[in-house]
């Protein structure tokens, strides 16, 4: 009564998981209605995210350089409720695509830390350049739920460029 919009975080009862999982809900009040609007927070799975990466891996492979307009671009096939793909330059430490946040496009890595301080791109170079693949833990701004959140991605080296996707870890249920 006292706000006409507003979101709300709960827990419901999910028919899909059969348990009770986190929900989002945005309403607006429309005269004397009140719209509301309501949806499970997605959860991607790492493995999910691993696969992501791999099919970007071979789209970068076959395409070159314009798969970054790909991995940018919402209808591009790379970017999946909470999951996206992002690009950085091994050399240049440039990002070079960011699907959840076009506006990383051009930062440098060393430049960005999460919310702890740990410039954790740089730390994802330095795993492509020396084995080639593997994976980084850090916090960062989920862009569905819009809070700071427990992420894990995992990256690999192709040529100049390091390909990567993480998955939100989810607290126990």
């Amino acid at each position: 009564r006292s706000r006409t919009s507003g979101r709300i975080e709960y827990r419901w009862a999910n028919p899909v998981s059969g348990r009770n999982d986190p929900k989002i809900a945005t309403y607006r009040r429309v005269g004397a209605h009140i719209l509301v609007v309501g949806y499970y927070a997605p959860n991607a799975s790492f493995d999910l995210a691993k696969s992501l990466v791999w099919r970007a891996v071979h789209t970068l492979k076959i395409g070159g350089e314009s798969a970054f307009t790909r991995f940018n671009d919402l209808n591009g096939g790379f970017i999946q409720d909470d999951l996206y793909v992002f690009v950085i330059g091994i050399e240049d430490g440039v990002v070079h695509a960011h699907g959840a946040q076009p506006r990383q496009v051009g930062r440098k890595a060393a430049d960005i830390a999460d919310p702890t301080g740990k410039r954790f791109l740089l730390e994802m170079i330095d795993v492509a350049t020396r084995q080639g693949e593997g994976e980084v833990s850090y916090t960062f701004r989920n862009p569905l739920t819009l809070k700071n959140e427990a992420k894990r991605s995992y990256v690999v080296r192709v040529g100049k460029y390091l390909v990567g996707a993480g998955a939100y870890v989810r607290a126990s249920k």
